[in-house]
Formats: C-alpha cells, structure tokens, sequence
C-alpha cells in the first residue's frame, strides 16, 4: 500500500523527510542552549518550560523560514545539433546574416537524472522511516498491554491509605481522585494513567518499611503528577518517539525533561508538607534502597515487573555511576534548601509565550540560487 501511495505521487516524501530533518536540526540547536542554560537557572520549572519548548517544537508547523545557508545551483547544459546535410536549406544563397538556420534543440539536463535518482532514495528512506514508526508503535502498544494486565492484578489498597489520598488530591485541586492499589511486584510507586480511572500503585513491602508521614509524601509526589498533567507530557512524548525513533537527541531531551519533572514533583510534596522535608529525603532513599535491593536480590519471589517506556523515568543504560546519582544528588539538595517554587509567576509565563511563539514556527531551510548555464553547438555530418 505504501508503494502504491509513493508511485500515484500522493505523498511528498522528499518534503516529509526534509520537514523532519529540519525539525531535527533546530531541536538540537535548542537542546543546547537548553543544556547551557541549565548551569545556570536553578529553578526546576524553568528548566522544564524550556524543555518543553524543545519537544513543542518537533512538533510545531512551519509558518516562518530561516534560511541558514544559501546552495547554488547550476542551470543545464543546452546542446544545439545541426546536420550539416540540411545546411543549403538552413543558409539558402542569399540569405541575410540574420537568416535563422534549421536547427534541432536538444537540451540535456542531468539534473533529471539526479531527480530521479534523489526520489528513488527518499522513496527508500520514508518506507524505512514508515517501518521504524509501525515497529514503535508495535512494541509500545504490546508493553503497555501488558503492564495493564499486571495493574490489574493488584489489589486494593488499605482504607487508611485511600482516605489519606482523598485528602491530598482534594488539597492539591484533583477533580478525579485516582484508584489507589498495592502490589506485591517490586515496583516504585507509580500513576497508571492508561484506564478509565488513573491508578495510583504502591508496592506493599516499601509501605510497610515507611511510617504513615513518609507514605503521605510519596503519595503526594505521585498525585503531584497528575496535578501537573504529565501523563499528557508523557503521551505526547511517545507520538514524537514514534515519528522521531530515528532521532537520538529526542530521547535525551526526554531524559532530561523527565529528571526536572521529579524535581517539579518534589516543590509540590514540599508545598503540601513544608516541615517534611528530611522526612521526605529519607522516604526517597529508603525507596531508593528498597528498589536495589529487589533488583539485585536472587531470592525475590515477585521480581520487578518491565515498565513500559512511558514510564522510565530518569533512565541513564550504559553511563557511569557518577551520571545515574547526580539526579539524586540534585534532588536531594533541592528538597533539604525548601526554596523551589511549584509554579511560573505570572511575568515568567508571558516570557515563555512571548518566546514560543517566536520560536516554534521557525523553518529553517537551504535557500537555493541558480547560475547562469551555457550553450554547445554541435555540428554532425551526414
């Protein structure tokens, strides 16, 4: 079907692949400047803004183009052949200087052959591009099925654990309170927000290593999700990831986004439980602990269940072990200072608009010029 759709000239894969190119482009100028930033605004919620901004811009339809380079072009070759058996016809006795010959025009143009030769590959890369999109997809949808069946084997939580979630849900402004289950799997506590009602999954050996004050945090961070419509982040990650699979700086600005959106987390939990914060430090190492010790342990009998990628939250494979604890580190000095704002200021958020709408529409493009061509006769005898 998707040969049928490239021979009927139905899609323009050419412009396709050089729209997603271009987005690539900027996104990783803007990742940069992203990371530079970063050194320097310690406020989580900036930071995410700006992230945010990166992955709006994947997305966004070009409206303004940027050229970034300008690329020449020659015009073709045009041959002029005259056969030198029609010259008495083409130059008759007695014909001016301004007497027009009999002339066959045969303009050769190699870019004809360039062309066709450039559609054969983009028709070649955008079935690849298809394949890779279908494969993500595929798999994607599999695991989120699967982790589904494992939610819903888990069984409800404690009464005392769903009235403290009522509490909080209705202190931070939740006009859904989700479903609270606990698990036997050694899962961190997780919003399952796939169903008809958001799940709000606590692993039952953690709860009983924590007393109630620490359980009320964690509860708090993961509603704090909610609260700040990640789950819709997390849903319009997994569209880029689907059309940018091929892209590896998406997934490291995801990766960042993604450890900010913790600490973002941690400003509402500190918000609800401003005297906590030690408490709540100790909650994220005890969690910390706990996840390890299932992971490494060859006597667990209910062993990690496989999360979906949805759901990998700051997920550093194959970086040292300094890389993986700076988030922690970062976390945890945040939470014990108890001086990060959960939200814009009102001048902050007409700064951001100001600059998305300046900078997503950007297009950049190559801007082509044509030089001049030049003209050969060719004289044949007959």
């Amino acid at each position: 079907m998707i040969g049928d759709l490239l021979s009927s000239g139905t899609v323009d894969t050419v412009g396709w692949l050089s729209f997603l190119g271009m987005k690539a482009l900027t996104s990783s100028v803007m990742a940069l400047g992203v990371i530079v930033i970063q050194r320097w605004v310690r406020s989580p919620v900036v930071v995410h803004t700006l992230w945010l901004i990166v992955l709006l811009q994947l997305a966004a339809p070009p409206l303004v183009d940027l050229p970034i380079s300008t690329r020449t072009v020659e015009r073709p070759l045009q041959v002029i052949a005259i056969d030198l058996r029609d010259a008495a016809s083409a130059f008759p006795v007695g014909s001016g200087p301004n007497a027009t010959p009999s002339t066959v025009v045969a303009p050769v143009t190699p870019t004809d052959v360039l062309d066709g030769s450039r559609s054969s590959w983009s028709s070649a890369l955008f079935i690849l591009w298809a394949f890779g999109a279908a494969m993500f997809l595929v798999v994607s949808s599999a695991r989120l099925l699967r982790f589904q069946r494992v939610v819903r084997r888990t069984d409800l939580a404690p009464s005392r654990v769903i009235a403290r979630v009522d509490g909080i849900a209705r202190q931070f402004g939740l006009t859904t309170v989700p479903e609270v289950r606990v698990c036997r799997s050694s899962l961190p506590p997780l919003v399952w927000p796939y169903a008809r009602r958001p799940v709000l999954l606590l692993p039952s050996a953690l709860v009983g290593r924590v007393d109630d004050a620490q359980v009320e945090t964690l509860i708090a961070h993961e509603l704090a999700h909610l609260r700040r419509r990640d789950h819709w982040v997390r849903a319009f990650e997994m569209t880029l990831l689907a059309v940018y699979w091929w892209f590896p700086v998406l997934r490291l600005v995801i990766a960042r986004r993604r450890e900010i959106e913790e600490l973002c987390c941690d400003a509402w939990v500190l918000w609800r439980f401003p005297e906590r914060s030690r408490s709540y430090a100790r909650t994220l190492l005890t969690t910390l602990d706990f996840l390890s010790e299932s992971l490494h342990s060859t006597r667990n009998p209910n062993p990690p269940a496989v999360l979906p990628a949805a759901l990998r939250i700051g997920s550093f494979r194959g970086l040292g072990r300094k890389r993986r604890l700076e988030p922690l580190k970062r976390r945890l000095d945040m939470i014990l200072e108890r001086s990060t704002p959960r939200r814009l200021s009102s001048p902050a958020r007409v700064a951001f608009l100001v600059a998305g709408l300046c900078l997503l529409p950007l297009a950049p493009f190559v801007a082509s010029a044509e030089s001049g061509g030049s003209t050969k006769i060719v004289i044949t005898r007959g």
